[in-house]
């Protein structure tokens, strides 16, 4: 997660976005997954 991190958006790169990617939309250990929409915005 960025805010873990400590990072902006600008300041990462693919890898730590499409992870980010994964655990807020796909990871089963994540209770509260978001939708693509959320994501896209």
């Amino acid at each position: 997660m960025l805010y873990r991190r400590e990072k902006y958006w600008d300041e990462t790169d693919y890898e730590e976005i499409y992870d980010d990617e994964l655990w807020r939309r796909r990871s089963v250990d994540n209770s509260r997954r978001i939708g693509g929409s959320t994501w896209a915005r």
